[in-house]
């Protein structure tokens, strides 16, 4: 989905946010949690936001209690509204300690969630580990990462592909070797700007170009090159003009979640009014900052 610049025939991306339902209820529950995503996906689309990213961890542990029909159900009422699920962030991989088997049946029922909501993608993190610089333990967990990726992928139909994501813990070099082992046509990358600004090797355009071959999905933020702030694009030291430099037209049609870290009602009770002025400035500030961007790029060609 984008919106097409009728000037030069290219798309102009139509950016998604993070369902932040957590701002909107104080306790999240299977009686509530309907509302709850209905809500977050009202206040998004008033921010100007084209469609979202449900954050389904954040449902634990009774998320399944409703089962698919209910998630699908959820998806064609969003269509209908005008921001729809188009992306799933699943649960972190498990760690070594728990078996490959079991780690690959906690990704069953996010696997089918997303492909009951004909979502585009399914982003994950690989398997978190303290130490994935020791040359043992990055064996361990690159072989790991491969097979769970793999059997995900092998239980996906429909649009829905798997995009694991860079992460600053790891550095780009778990990803590339990922990606040259995980060959199934359905895995892919999530490049996250904010992941990589944490821990920035190579340049911005260069890391992007490493991986756009693979990159199936955006976590676009920004920060200050400190920690993973989730700011808007334009509101911390990234330089977009970079990020520009990178992309053809296809990575430009690629679902681009500007993600964020808002308010949550049980530390905030204002967090719903927080939210939304703070939904409000983000579109505001990635949209004028992309966009500004994009334009000159084309004018510029």
């Amino acid at each position: 989905m984008s919106v097409l610049d009728l000037n030069t025939g290219t798309p102009t991306p139509a950016l998604l946010v993070t369902a932040e339902w957590l701002s909107f209820v104080e306790t999240l529950s299977p009686d509530n949690l309907e509302w709850a995503v209905l809500e977050a996906a009202r206040h998004a689309a008033a921010a100007g936001f084209a469609g979202l990213e449900i954050p389904l961890p954040h449902a634990e542990p009774f998320a399944k209690t409703h089962g698919t029909v209910f998630w699908s159900g959820i998806a064609k009422q969003l269509r209908n509204e005008g921001v729809p699920i188009r992306t799933i962030h699943g649960p972190t991989f498990s760690p070594l300690t728990v078996s490959t088997s079991d780690a690959i049946e906690k990704l069953r029922f996010t696997a089918e969630v997303a492909m009951a909501c004909a979502a585009e993608v399914v982003v994950v993190h690989p398997t978190p580990h303290t130490h994935p610089h020791v040359t043992p333990i990055a064996s361990r967990l690159l072989a790991r990462d491969v097979e769970v990726s793999t059997a995900v992928a092998e239980m996906l139909s429909g649009p829905t592909r798997l995009a694991v994501e860079n992460l600053p813990t790891y550095g780009l070099a778990h990803l590339d070797r990922l990606m040259a082992e995980a060959t199934h046509e359905r895995v892919g990358v999530c490049f996250d700007t904010g992941h990589w600004s944490v821990r920035p090797e190579d340049r911005l355009d260069q890391a992007i170009a490493r991986f756009a071959s693979r990159i199936i999905h955006w976590h676009l933020s920004d920060n200050d090159g400190w920690t993973d702030q989730h700011l808007a694009p334009g509101m911390g030291s990234i330089d977009w003009q970079l990020w520009m430099d990178a992309l053809d037209e296809s990575l430009l049609k690629l679902p681009m979640l500007v993600e964020l870290s808002v308010a949550l009602m049980q530390h905030d009770p204002s967090a719903p009014s927080i939210a939304q002025a703070q939904w409000r400035e983000a579109y505001t500030s990635a949209s004028s900052t992309l966009e500004s961007i994009i334009y000159l790029n084309r004018t510029a060609n």
